[in-house]
């Protein structure tokens, strides 16, 4: 694997199991128990790793990408500190697999106003790269049409348009798959790398497919089908952040996809945090986590 992709997917996906930076003690929830937390409101949860310059990230609120019918949607941009006269960086991506709707009727808010989200984005712009989170009514068209924009404006956003990453988690995973499945990689050369975390991993032969849809019965996710396996596991290179402790389905279905991608010979690389539950970077005050 390219050492560059090593590093990019190491810097997005990384930062909290490897302690990536300088870990500060500020966290916003560093206070608090695991047990106090769940019963928090989980659109207020911040990711626990912190890292010096987060404060300081410019973030730029509201830019349109896609006109649907009456509909405006929009992306925020997180972007490095005191970015000016610096080359175009890579980008980092957020992957939702839910429509807007459904997550606002859960929650009250959209994912990208989460502070999960805003807490990752700023993580990753203090890092040295961009990070997009974005709204979205039809998540499988929107991320396409999304990708599209970012990279027909890339220079007026400071965007390397060929250095694309994407990261998804939990039930949002199914559709950065179907995106990343849309095409072999040799046509999409700018995707470089891709971070799913505890994610409800689907695969073509559709082996946990009941376990799946019982999932997007109970939580909304968008669950698309994966029709062809060469594809999909000769996309990008992937790091998948495995939760020891989450719930077995998401596990059954990590363990499957792997067991398919590496006899591709896929380029996969594994974490397995052994004592972590499914979103530990918003749920457990530990030191890994931190």
């Amino acid at each position: 694997m390219n050492h560059k992709v090593i590093v990019f997917m190491a810097i997005i996906g990384s930062l909290i199991l490897m302690g990536w930076g300088n870990p500060l003690s500020s966290s916003p929830n560093s206070h608090k128990t695991t047990s106090a937390i769940q019963q928090e409101d989980i659109t207020k949860l911040r990711v626990f790793h912190r890292k010096l310059g987060v404060d300081n990230v410019q973030v730029q609120r509201g830019i349109k990408y896609k006109t649907n019918g009456q509909t405006v949607l929009t992306f925020d941009l997180y972007s490095p500190p005191s970015d000016s006269g610096l080359p175009n960086r890579p980008v980092v991506i957020f992957v939702f697999g839910y429509p807007d709707s459904a997550i606002m009727k859960m929650s009250g808010m959209k994912f990208k106003d989460w502070d999960q989200y805003i807490s990752w984005g700023k993580l990753v712009a203090a890092s040295s790269l961009n990070a997009i989170i974005y709204e979205t009514t039809n998540p499988i068209e929107d991320i396409g049409d999304l990708v599209k924009y970012i990279r027909e404006n890339a220079d007026s956003l400071k965007i390397n348009a060929n250095s694309v990453g994407i990261w998804s988690c939990s039930g949002n995973v199914p559709v950065a798959q179907c995106y990343l499945n849309q095409e072999p990689r040799t046509s999409r050369t700018y995707l470089k790398c891709a971070v799913l975390y505890y994610g409800s991993m689907i695969t073509a032969d559709q082996k946990y497919q009941h376990e799946a849809e019982s999932l997007r019965k109970q939580v909304g996710f968008i669950l698309p089908k994966l029709e062809n396996v060469e594809h999909l596991h000769q996309t990008v290179p992937m790091l998948v952040v495995r939760a020891g402790k989450d719930m077995p389905e998401f596990n059954q279905m990590i363990d499957h996809f792997l067991s398919e991608a590496l006899i591709k010979n896929a380029a996969i690389t594994l974490i397995n945090y052994a004592a972590g539950q499914h979103a530990f970077d918003i749920r457990d005050n530990t030191q890994t986590t931190r």
